[in-house]
Protein backbone atom coordinates (compact mmCIF):
# COMPACT_ATOMS: atom_id res chain seq x y z
CA UNK A 1 0.00 0.00 0.00
CA UNK A 2 2.86 2.29 0.49
CA UNK A 3 4.20 1.71 -2.83
CA UNK A 4 1.24 2.26 -4.47
CA UNK A 5 0.45 6.02 -2.79
CA UNK A 6 4.22 7.17 -3.45
CA UNK A 7 4.21 5.87 -6.80
CA UNK A 8 0.58 7.39 -7.30
CA UNK A 9 1.99 11.03 -5.68
CA UNK A 10 4.82 10.50 -8.29
CA UNK A 11 3.17 10.08 -11.40
CA UNK A 12 1.17 13.13 -9.88
CA UNK A 13 3.60 15.45 -9.50
CA UNK A 14 5.33 14.24 -12.32
CA UNK A 15 2.72 15.26 -14.68
CA UNK A 16 2.02 18.21 -13.39
CA UNK A 17 5.43 19.35 -13.45
CA UNK A 18 5.20 18.52 -17.33
CA UNK A 19 1.65 19.47 -18.32
CA UNK A 20 1.20 22.60 -15.57
CA UNK A 21 -2.34 23.03 -14.61
CA UNK A 22 -3.97 21.90 -18.29
CA UNK A 23 -2.22 18.62 -16.98
CA UNK A 24 -4.56 18.84 -13.46
CA UNK A 25 -7.58 19.48 -15.77
CA UNK A 26 -7.33 16.62 -18.17
CA UNK A 27 -6.98 14.52 -15.49
CA UNK A 28 -9.98 15.42 -13.69
CA UNK A 29 -11.70 15.03 -16.37
CA UNK A 30 -10.61 11.61 -17.52
CA UNK A 31 -11.09 10.38 -13.72
CA UNK A 32 -14.10 11.36 -14.11
CA UNK A 33 -15.02 9.59 -17.56
CA UNK A 34 -13.78 6.38 -15.86
CA UNK A 35 -15.87 6.47 -12.75
CA UNK A 36 -18.96 7.32 -14.77
CA UNK A 37 -18.03 4.22 -17.15
CA UNK A 38 -17.12 2.36 -14.49
CA UNK A 39 -20.19 2.78 -12.31
CA UNK A 40 -22.71 1.99 -15.69
CA UNK A 41 -20.04 -1.17 -16.19
CA UNK A 42 -21.40 -2.22 -12.65
CA UNK A 43 -25.19 -2.02 -12.95
CA UNK A 44 -25.95 -4.61 -15.40
CA UNK A 45 -23.88 -7.14 -13.93
CA UNK A 46 -25.53 -7.01 -10.34
CA UNK A 47 -28.80 -6.35 -11.61
CA UNK A 48 -28.76 -9.33 -13.59
CA UNK A 49 -27.63 -11.54 -10.93
CA UNK A 50 -29.76 -14.24 -9.94
CA UNK A 51 -28.82 -13.53 -6.27
CA UNK A 52 -30.81 -10.06 -6.86
CA UNK A 53 -34.52 -9.23 -7.11
CA UNK A 54 -36.00 -7.00 -9.93
CA UNK A 55 -35.67 -3.06 -8.26
CA UNK A 56 -38.87 -2.08 -10.34
CA UNK A 57 -41.18 -4.46 -8.59
CA UNK A 58 -40.91 -3.24 -5.29
CA UNK A 59 -39.40 0.41 -5.09
CA UNK A 60 -41.24 1.57 -1.89
CA UNK A 61 -38.64 -1.15 -0.02
CA UNK A 62 -35.55 0.54 -1.29
CA UNK A 63 -37.02 3.58 -1.65
CA UNK A 64 -37.08 4.21 2.41
CA UNK A 65 -37.51 6.75 4.82
CA UNK A 66 -36.28 9.32 7.01
CA UNK A 67 -35.50 8.27 10.47
CA UNK A 68 -35.93 10.39 13.52
CA UNK A 69 -34.96 13.65 14.35
CA UNK A 70 -31.03 12.92 14.28
CA UNK A 71 -31.72 11.57 10.67
CA UNK A 72 -33.82 14.67 9.81
CA UNK A 73 -31.16 16.77 11.31
CA UNK A 74 -28.47 14.99 8.96
CA UNK A 75 -30.33 15.77 5.47
CA UNK A 76 -30.76 19.33 6.49
CA UNK A 77 -26.80 19.72 6.86
CA UNK A 78 -26.76 17.88 3.74
CA UNK A 79 -29.02 20.30 1.98
CA UNK A 80 -27.75 23.53 3.33
CA UNK A 81 -24.03 22.03 2.45
CA UNK A 82 -24.78 21.59 -1.27
CA UNK A 83 -26.77 24.84 -1.17
CA UNK A 84 -23.91 27.10 0.63
CA UNK A 85 -20.95 24.42 0.19
CA UNK A 86 -18.10 23.67 1.60
CA UNK A 87 -14.62 22.25 1.99
CA UNK A 88 -14.53 20.27 -1.61
CA UNK A 89 -16.10 23.62 -2.80
CA UNK A 90 -12.54 24.86 -3.42
CA UNK A 91 -12.00 22.51 -6.52
CA UNK A 92 -15.07 24.20 -7.99
CA UNK A 93 -14.18 27.58 -7.76
CA UNK A 94 -10.54 26.96 -8.56
CA UNK A 95 -12.14 25.75 -12.21
CA UNK A 96 -14.43 28.61 -12.16
CA UNK A 97 -12.40 31.47 -11.06
CA UNK A 98 -9.92 30.55 -13.91
CA UNK A 99 -12.22 30.56 -16.64
CA UNK A 100 -11.19 33.22 -19.02
CA UNK A 101 -14.20 34.82 -19.65
CA UNK A 102 -17.61 35.07 -17.27
CA UNK A 103 -19.71 32.94 -20.18
CA UNK A 104 -17.18 30.77 -19.64
CA UNK A 105 -17.50 30.25 -15.65
CA UNK A 106 -21.87 30.48 -16.05
CA UNK A 107 -21.29 27.35 -18.83
CA UNK A 108 -18.98 25.61 -16.43
CA UNK A 109 -21.49 25.64 -13.45
CA UNK A 110 -24.17 24.38 -15.32
CA UNK A 111 -21.86 21.48 -17.24
CA UNK A 112 -21.20 20.78 -13.88
CA UNK A 113 -24.95 21.35 -12.45
CA UNK A 114 -26.10 18.55 -15.31
CA UNK A 115 -22.72 16.04 -14.50
CA UNK A 116 -23.67 15.95 -10.73
CA UNK A 117 -27.06 15.20 -11.27
CA UNK A 118 -25.77 12.26 -13.99
CA UNK A 119 -23.39 11.16 -11.47
CA UNK A 120 -26.07 10.27 -9.21
CA UNK A 121 -28.25 7.75 -11.12
CA UNK A 122 -25.75 5.11 -11.33
CA UNK A 123 -24.63 4.98 -7.24
CA UNK A 124 -28.85 5.17 -6.39
CA UNK A 125 -29.40 2.27 -8.87
CA UNK A 126 -26.22 0.33 -7.17
CA UNK A 127 -27.80 0.99 -3.83
CA UNK A 128 -31.13 -0.12 -5.20
CA UNK A 129 -29.84 -2.85 -6.24
CA UNK A 130 -28.57 -3.64 -2.73
CA UNK A 131 -31.30 -3.10 -0.91
CA UNK A 132 -32.83 -5.90 -3.22
CA UNK A 133 -30.25 -8.29 -2.81
CA UNK A 134 -30.73 -11.11 -0.30
CA UNK A 135 -26.97 -11.31 0.63
CA UNK A 136 -27.51 -14.41 2.30
CA UNK A 137 -26.64 -16.25 -0.85
CA UNK A 138 -23.44 -14.55 -1.33
CA UNK A 139 -20.28 -14.78 -0.07
CA UNK A 140 -20.92 -11.97 2.21
CA UNK A 141 -20.29 -12.04 6.30
CA UNK A 142 -21.08 -8.62 7.79
CA UNK A 143 -19.16 -9.85 10.81
CA UNK A 144 -16.37 -12.23 9.28
CA UNK A 145 -17.23 -14.72 11.59
CA UNK A 146 -19.16 -16.94 9.05
CA UNK A 147 -22.42 -15.43 9.96
CA UNK A 148 -24.75 -14.36 7.31
CA UNK A 149 -27.14 -11.46 6.96
CA UNK A 150 -30.34 -11.17 4.52
CA UNK A 151 -29.22 -7.05 4.27
CA UNK A 152 -26.66 -5.33 5.05
CA UNK A 153 -26.05 -3.97 8.77
CA UNK A 154 -27.15 -0.50 9.14
CA UNK A 155 -22.92 0.41 9.88
CA UNK A 156 -21.66 -1.10 7.49
CA UNK A 157 -23.94 0.90 4.37
CA UNK A 158 -21.45 3.22 3.35
CA UNK A 159 -19.68 0.29 1.74
CA UNK A 160 -22.27 -0.43 -0.52
CA UNK A 161 -20.73 0.09 -3.88
CA UNK A 162 -18.00 -1.53 -2.49
CA UNK A 163 -20.01 -4.46 -1.57
CA UNK A 164 -21.69 -4.82 -4.98
CA UNK A 165 -18.87 -4.96 -6.66
CA UNK A 166 -17.02 -7.28 -4.63
CA UNK A 167 -19.78 -9.44 -4.32
CA UNK A 168 -22.22 -9.15 -7.02
CA UNK A 169 -20.48 -8.75 -9.95
CA UNK A 170 -17.87 -10.76 -12.21
CA UNK A 171 -13.93 -9.91 -11.66
CA UNK A 172 -13.32 -8.08 -14.40
CA UNK A 173 -16.16 -6.36 -13.50
CA UNK A 174 -15.30 -5.45 -10.11
CA UNK A 175 -11.40 -5.01 -10.97
CA UNK A 176 -13.01 -2.29 -13.64
CA UNK A 177 -15.08 -0.79 -10.39
CA UNK A 178 -12.80 -1.28 -7.73
CA UNK A 179 -10.04 0.83 -10.20
CA UNK A 180 -12.57 3.22 -10.51
CA UNK A 181 -13.84 3.45 -6.82
CA UNK A 182 -9.88 4.31 -5.94
CA UNK A 183 -9.70 7.08 -8.05
CA UNK A 184 -12.81 8.16 -7.12
CA UNK A 185 -11.57 8.45 -3.42
CA UNK A 186 -8.51 9.85 -4.57
CA UNK A 187 -10.10 12.64 -6.51
CA UNK A 188 -12.32 13.61 -3.29
CA UNK A 189 -11.28 12.89 -0.65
Amino acid sequence: MDISVILSAAIAVGYTFVGGLYAVAYTDVVQLFCIFIGLWVCIPAAIWEDKTADISQNASAWLGEIGGFREKSLWIDSMLLLIFGGIPWQVYFQRVLSSKTSAGAQKLSFIAGVGCILMAIPPALIGAIARNTDWRLTEYSPWRNGTKSATIPPDQTNMVVPLVFQYLTPKWVSFIGFNVRTQYLEAYY
